[in-house]
């Protein structure tokens, strides 16, 4: 099963359902390539991308109905019958009452997020749309499904506060100008003036999965 991984204020949105899209870069990138409408990266005389020097096709990670999972910090050698995940505001204060409190942020308390299988995670992902276009492609509408927030006069821009009503963390005086700091923090400083290809891929989220899907991603039985 394949995963993804989020900042923490964008996983907050994800599982408040206010972050809908996400754009990732593609690997490698296909340069000056022209773009067909399945997403997929052609060339100008219509065969597929092939940077010869790598030997790889341009194709993106995830396809539509696929189901992917979430990785996030976690801690699974507390109690035997519960993983603690650090983005849960209820699993921290639960940590802080078993007196684990002064170690929160103390380093390697929490397990890598890069280390959590799918059968540690709690949320899931249902791809539902993937097309393939340039960052600064981006739209007012495509930085709001990003999870970028407003204020209530549409003035600064940015990432909103823990319940997601209000902005907390002014990035732009515009959708794109916040998105285009988010991503510079995202990556690198200077992504988005460099204006890579990137998939940008729609989903759904999800915490419980159906019978037929943990069958076929070998997931336990809930």
């Amino acid at each position: 099963m394949k995963s993804i991984s989020f900042l923490e204020e964008l996983q907050r949105q994800v599982v408040a359902r206010h972050k809908t899209e996400t754009r990732r870069l593609t690997d490698p990138q296909p340069d000056d390539y022209l773009l067909n409408p399945r997403g997929d990266f052609i060339l100008p005389d219509g065969s597929r991308a092939d940077l010869l020097a790598r030997r790889r096709l341009v194709r993106p990670r995830y396809k539509v109905g696929e189901v992917i999972y979430i990785k996030e910090p976690y801690v699974d050698d507390i109690d035997p019958d519960r993983v603690f995940y650090k983005y849960d505001p209820v699993d921290i204060q639960a940590l802080m009452n078993l007196g684990y409190g002064e170690c929160l942020d103390k380093p390697g308390f929490w397990r890598n997020k890069q280390s959590m299988s799918a059968r540690m995670a709690r949320y899931f992902l249902r791809i539902t749309a993937r097309h393939g276009e340039r960052l600064q492609d981006i739209t007012d509408e495509g930085c709001k499904k990003e999870g970028i927030f407003s204020d209530a006069l549409e003035c600064n821009f940015g990432l909103p506060n823990i319940q997601c009503t209000a902005l907390e963390t002014v990035l732009g005086k515009s959708w794109r100008d916040a998105y285009a700091s988010l991503i510079d923090l995202t990556y690198w400083e200077g992504t988005w003036k460099k204006n890579p290809y990137v998939w940008v891929y729609g989903f759904e989220f999800t915490t419980e999965l159906t019978a037929a899907e943990r069958r076929h991603y070998n997931l336990p039985k809930q």
